[in-house]
C-alpha cells in the first residue's frame, strides 16, 4: 500500500483482548492500535491519516494484499501472502486481558516463512 491510499473499513481483520483492539489490513499492517485501553490514544493510527498515522506492516515489499482468516473458534487472525513460491504468514492476536501467564496488555505477531529467497545484497 502507498502512501496516501486507503483500505476500505470492511477488508480490515480485528483482534482484541478485551481491553483494546487493533486493525490488520490484508497487506500485514496494523493501522489502528489504541493503547492501553480502546479509549486510549492510538500508536498507529495510519486509518485516520495514511501518510502521518503511522502503521507497523509485515508483508512483501511490492505491497501484496494476502488472504485473512481467523483460526477456528479463536480471534487469531491469520494473513497469508503467496508470492514466487514463498509463503509468508503473519499471525495477530492478543491474550485476553487478565490471562493467566500472560501480560495483560501486548500484540503478538508471528510470522512462519516457507521457501523465502533472499535478495542479494
Amino acid at each position: 500500500m502507498r502512501d496516501g491510499d486507503y483500505t476500505p473499513i470492511e477488508a480490515y481483520g480485528l483482534v482484541g483482548n478485551l481491553e483494546t483492539c487493533a486493525l490488520v489490513g490484508p497487506d500485514g499492517s496494523v493501522d489502528w492500535f489504541p493503547f492501553p485501553h480502546v479509549e486510549s490514544p492510538s500508536v498507529f493510527a495510519a486509518i485516520l491519516d495514511a501518510k502521518r498515522g503511522g502503521r507497523f506492516r509485515v508483508g512483501p515489499t511490492d505491497g501484496t494484499a494476502g488472504r485473512q482468516r481467523y483460526r477456528e473458534r479463536t480471534n487469531v487472525l491469520e494473513t497469508r501472502f503467496e508470492t514466487d513460491g514463498s509463503v509468508l504468514t503473519v499471525t495477530d492476536f492478543m491474550p485476553p486481558a487478565g490471562a493467566v501467564d500472560h501480560p495483560k496488555r501486548v500484540l503478538y505477531r508471528r510470522l512462519d516463512c516457507e521457501g523465502v529467497r533472499l535478495a542479494p545484497s
